[in-house]
C-alpha cells in the first residue's frame, strides 16, 4: 500500500527502508567534507532522520557537514551518491517544527 504523502508524484520505492516520510523541500543548502570547503547543495527532500541532497560527487560512507536554510551545521553521513544527488543520514535526528520549516509549512 503506498504511503500518503499530500504531494503529487512523490511515491515510495517498495524497496524503502527508511522509517519516516521523506517531504520535498527547495531550501538552499550547503555540504562540506571535513578539511574542505563548503559546496551549494540544493536540498530535494527532507526527514527528521535525513535528506537528498544534489551535488557532485560523494563518497558513501563519508561523514559530512551540511547546512540547510538557517540550519547550521547539522552533522550526517552519505549513505549513497548517484546521478548527481546524494542521500545523507543524520547523525541526530531533527526536530519536527525543524522538518516543517525546511518543507515551507
Amino acid at each position: 500500500m503506498y504511503r500518503r504523502t499530500g504531494f503529487v508524484g512523490v511515491r515510495p520505492s517498495w524497496t524503502d527502508r527508511r522509517g519516516l516520510l521523506r517531504f520535498p523541500s527547495t531550501a538552499q543548502a550547503s555540504v562540506r567534507v571535513p578539511g574542505s570547503e563548503a559546496v551549494d547543495a540544493p536540498l530535494r527532500d527532507v526527514s527528521a532522520l535525513g535528506c537528498r541532497i544534489e551535488t557532485g560527487a560523494l563518497t558513501a560512507g563519508k561523514s559530512v557537514w551540511v547546512t540547510m536554510g538557517e540550519i547550521r551545521m547539522v552533522a550526517a553521513e552519505v549513505r549513497w551518491s548517484q546521478g548527481g544527488e546524494a542521500g545523507l543520514c543524520f547523525a541526530a535526528p531533527l526536530h519536527q517544527s525543524v522538518v516543517a520549516h525546511l518543507r515551507g509549512r
